[in-house]
């Protein structure tokens, strides 16, 4: 019989016994779970859609069939293709009928023992999303939808519609004019630009097509034929008489088209009915209309090309029939001196307008009332000049030539008319223009040739105006000068274009070239000869009704040495006139910093936040892949049809939408920081990366120091795999000076583009300050414009369009890109700077 102690000690080894068996279960449990576990690469396919046919296939015959989102494990080293197939679904099936396409068809992996991919296929109907823009409330726009097949469908569209399951191809969307009682916005609604699409299979095309012009109700298009003459001015300066045909009222806005009697159309409002002549014909009381009242709401372009040649248009100055240069002129400088002036210009001007205004209008008894309009004038020329100017001035002189007019009538070319705005014209008129300014000891001769093209413009509302130009790249030939003495000397010949509408001032362009030319003994080069270029702009459209009279003459003026004591023009004559010396910086560099993912961010001494977009504050310089931290810069490639980049870009959307681009990561291999931070021992970071699975390296150098202005960047691409293109880019998405939004800058000459910020310091004028991306290796291509549309174009696989919207105050970015070839085992070095300096410099 057990005793208490001996049944309690036979409990416990049972309890003992108990717990070890446990323990033994559940080592063996775990080690069967360690070991059944896959080992190796592993692909994960994500789907997207209600419906998918993936197949991958791999090495030694490995072929998987995928229908939903799947990560495949275990999977052997070595390459794997990935391909989707269209599916085409009936109306039994629980998703919406039609044919539904892979974001991508075939794509190539290639897996290391401890690779770890992601690949994302979204399955799409082809769509089509059509919205009408500027509609008046109450009315039902009439559309004709043009399909890829040519056919027309007819709709009537009140509202957006999405049409899914459309053929892939190009559509285009016009609109019916449609007239608008609304007491607030009454008139007659135009679009005049229909907008084009070309939608890709499985893609979501959006179109919209915009009603950009009303025109007022009174508003009323007389035929050239009704005008039987102008009995006295109807220019700005007061009212005139016009005698037409009957049927117009007191308040009628009549345009007028070209015709005998208004060679440049018109525009008037009447404003009493006189007396009927013989014939038929009335006298009407009328004064010039504002083109805003006539026209109560505008978003319109118009180019317009010009040319222009003072040979043919003045054929009977005294040099042609001497048989000199077409012309001629003599200055009587005192005394005896005398300044001698041969001179031809021709050239051509083509020019953009982009006009929009809206009215307004105030509640006067039971109706609304037009009051006027904000405007705004955009215009964009690219202007070529040809001319030859030579002076001789004999004696001790100092002459002057004012800017004279060289055609006693200007030069009016066929009117043009304004998209959408029935009876409204545009009248290239062509002026041409001579001015000099001479001071000599002695006989000086010397003259240019020269051809000069250079892009100016300017975005003009009532309270802002912001010219701009891109510096000219001149091709000329000189003669010597003969001098003997001190001497200074210049001659300017151009072009005035102006831009009439209906008849009355409009937009101007002006662009004048000349040698310029200056000597004394006392200095070295004791003499030396420039090509001197001058150019500007002008909006007179007081008489418009906008309210707005703005000149910009002479805003861009530079010069280019042609020839000096010690030396001539190069031996191509021509000067590759570079960047201009760089002004001084407006912001200094606090820190700059690069992630191990090529991602970077900049932040200056005097703002806030950072230049870039994003204000995630400052990574450390050696930043982690992991970290949240990350502003809106970057480097990123295109290589197999695949984007790599940083892992998290802030706003890295597309266009119109929220969704994010896909962009495998770069793999970081290594980063080291080397430097003390300043001028004299620069920080130098080397940052390296892959692309999974392409055997393509980047090694990134970033060199920069606190309170500099600059960071300089090369990017070494290292191709192990097989021959390819690649195409290597960077963006960014700017912020500074802590705004958002800003113009922009180009100059192709350099391959620059930057983005303007207007800074208001704590003390002194407001300054332009400018942040710009330049690359140092020719055959870049590069983009300004709204941020969105610069990762559209820098991620889209293709050369970027070298574009800017320069005049433009929107939430801007800049980019460049390279696109080398590289052999097996070859390498390539792009490089390019970052700069912060003042506009302008």
């Amino acid at each position: 019989m057990n005793t208490p102690r001996t049944v309690r000690s036979t409990l416990l080894a049972l309890l003992a016994l108990a717990l070890a068996a446990s323990a033994a279960v559940a080592a063996s449990v775990s080690t069967t779970a360690v070991a059944d576990a896959p080992r190796g690469p592993s692909l994960t396919i994500k789907v997207a859609g209600p419906v998918a046919r993936i197949v991958v296939t791999g090495p030694k015959g490995f072929k998987k069939t995928i229908v939903r989102t799947t990560t495949l494990r275990g999977l052997r080293p070595g390459a794997y293709q990935v391909r989707a197939s269209k599916i085409k679904v009936g109306r039994s099936s629980q998703a919406a009928p039609g044919t539904y396409y892979p974001s991508i068809t075939t794509r190539k992996i290639t897996l290391g023992k401890r690779t770890r991919t992601t690949t994302k296929v979204r399955y799409s109907l082809t769509r089509l999303r059509l919205a009408v823009g500027n509609r008046p409330r109450g009315t039902t726009a009439p559309a004709v939808l043009v399909q890829p097949n040519g056919k027309q469908r007819k709709l009537k569209l009140t509202k957006a519609v999405t049409l899914s399951n459309v053929p892939a191809g190009r559509y285009t969307l016009k609109l019916a004019t449609i007239r608008s009682k609304d007491k607030r916005r009454p008139g007659t609604y135009t679009a005049p630009y229909p907008t084009t699409i070309t939608v890709g299979k499985g893609q979501l095309g959006k179109l919209t097509t915009d009603y950009d012009v009303v025109t007022s109700p009174d508003l009323v298009v007389a035929s050239a034929t009704d005008v039987v003459s102008v009995a006295t001015s109807t220019e700005p300066a007061g009212p005139g008489v016009v005698r037409m045909v009957t049927g117009y009222s007191p308040g009628d806005i009549v345009s007028i088209p070209p015709g005998a009697a208004t060679p440049t159309g018109a525009l008037v409002k009447v404003v009493s009915v006189g007396a009927t002549q013989a014939g038929g014909a009335v006298d009407y009381q009328v004064v010039n209309a504002d083109i805003t009242e006539a026209v109560t709401e505008a978003d319109f372009a118009a180019s317009v090309p010009t040319s222009f040649d003072l040979s043919s248009a003045n054929p009977e100055t005294s040099a042609r029939r001497r048989g000199k240069t077409p012309f001629a002129k003599s200055l009587t400088c005192g005394g005896s001196a005398n300044l001698e002036v041969d001179a031809a210009v021709s050239g051509s001007v083509d020019t953009t307008f982009d006009l929009s205004w809206k009215s307004t209008y105030v509640k006067r008894g039971p109706f609304w009332v037009w009051s006027g309009a904000t405007p705004q004038v955009k215009m964009d020329a690219t202007a070529k000049v040809e001319a030859y100017a030579r002076a001789t001035i004999s004696g001790k002189a100092s002459c002057e030539l004012a800017e004279t007019n060289l055609l006693v009538t200007p030069l009016r070319t066929a009117p043009i008319p304004i998209p959408g705005v029935p009876g409204l014209f545009l009248t290239p008129e062509s002026q041409f223009t001579i001015s000099g300014s001479v001071s000599s000891e002695a006989t000086v001769a010397t003259g240019v040739e020269a051809s000069v093209s250079s892009s100016i413009g300017a975005t003009v509302t009532p309270d802002k105006a912001t010219p701009y130009f891109l510096p000219p790249k001149p091709v000329l030939s000189a003669q010597a000068p003969s001098i003997s003495a001190k001497a200074n000397a210049s001659v300017y010949l151009g072009n005035k274009t102006t831009f009439l509408v209906n008849g009355v001032a409009g937009p101007y362009v002006k662009m004048r070239i000349g040698p310029e030319f200056a000597a004394d003994p006392a200095l070295r080069p004791w003499w030396k000869l420039d090509l001197g270029f001058k150019a500007g702009v002008g909006f007179r459209a007081q008489v418009l009704g906008f309210k707005i009279d703005k000149f910009f003459d002479d805003f861009a003026h530079a010069t280019f040495p042609v020839s000096q004591a010690a030396g001539g023009i190069g031996d191509d004559g021509t000067v590759d006139t570079g960047l201009p010396p760089t002004g001084p910086a407006l912001r200094s560099i606090a820190t700059y910093g690069v992630r191990n993912d090529l991602q970077c961010s900049l932040y200056t001494d005097q703002d806030e936040l950072g230049e870039f977009f994003g204000d995630n504050g400052p990574f450390t310089t050696e930043g982690s892949a992991s970290d949240d931290n990350g502003d809106a810069c970057g480097t990123f490639a295109v290589i197999d049809g695949v984007l790599y980049g940083p892992r998290k870009i802030p706003a890295f959307y597309y266009s119109d939408s929220t969704e994010e681009r896909p962009v495998v990561p770069w793999q970081p291999v290594s980063q080291t920081l080397s430097g003390s931070n300043t001028a004299a021992s620069p920080s130098v970071l080397r940052t390296v990366v892959t692309a999974p699975g392409t055997g393509v390296q980047l090694v990134q150098t970033d060199k920069w120091w606190a309170g500099g202005s600059a960071i300089s960047t090369s990017i070494k691409v290292v191709n192990a795999g097989a021959p390819r293109a690649v195409r290597v880019s960077r963006g960014i998405d700017c912020y500074l000076g802590d705004l958002d939004t800003g113009y922009g800058e180009m100059r192709p000459s350099a391959e620059l583009v930057g983005c303007l910020r207007t800074i208001v310091p704590d003390s002194g004028p407001e300054v332009e300050a400018s942040m710009r991306l330049q690359s140092l290796t020719p055959g870049s291509t590069w983009m300004e414009g709204y941020y969105s549309d610069v990762w559209d174009a820098m991620t889209a696989m293709a050369p970027l369009p070298n574009t800017c919207r320069c005049s433009e105050d929107i939430d801007n970015g800049v980019a460049l890109s390279w696109a080398p070839t590289l052999a097996q085992g070859g390498d390539t070095l792009l490089r390019s700077e970052l700069s912060l300096t003042r506009a302008g410099s």
